[in-house]
């Protein structure tokens, strides 16, 4: 988990650095975590032959599916960034409504894929898996919202 610890680091400075290039912050979380992930998840795993040679290619597809809900995440952070100063209550409901749906669609992906791999692998693998995910998801999250202004209370 060091390895994994270190390379979220990375990430998070890159987020907080705030780099103002032509690349957005979840390329760059892409180009961190799509680099490092296989590979962190391959030594917390320690997988063998014969388990990589099914897991792999679940995995792959995994990481594929789970762009868009990716990318649905980051929209909503800009989106909430945007309106951050003149929120209303219609768009607060309309950002809440995303979130809770972003994190449901990435749910029903995990629970997709961890079927796939206890058939293909073993359920204790694909616990792992998950195990290891959520930990990620949930490092990514905390970091986010350490970097986002909560709402003000509204004026009445």
């Amino acid at each position: 988990m060091k390895k994994i610890s270190l390379a979220f680091t990375f990430c998070v400075l890159l987020l907080s650095a705030g780099a103002q290039s032509e690349k957005s912050e979840m390329d760059m979380i892409r180009e961190v975590f799509g680099k490092e992930w296989k590979t962190l998840s391959g030594e917390a795993l320690s997988l063998n032959t014969a388990e990589a040679e099914k897991f792999w290619p679940i995995w792959d597809q995994y990481r594929s599916d789970r762009k868009s809900v990716s990318d649905t995440r980051m929209g909503l952070i800009k989106n909430y960034a945007d309106n951050y100063e003149n929120m209303t209550d219609a768009k607060a409901t309309e950002l809440a409504k995303g979130v809770l749906k972003n994190e449901s669609d990435l749910n029903k992906l995990k629970s997709k894929y961890f079927k796939k791999m206890s058939k293909a692998v073993s359920p204790i693998r694909a616990a792992q898996f998950l195990q290891l995910e959520n930990y990620l998801d949930n490092q990514i999250k905390a970091a986010v919202s350490d970097e986002l202004p909560f709402l003000p209370h509204p004026v009445k």
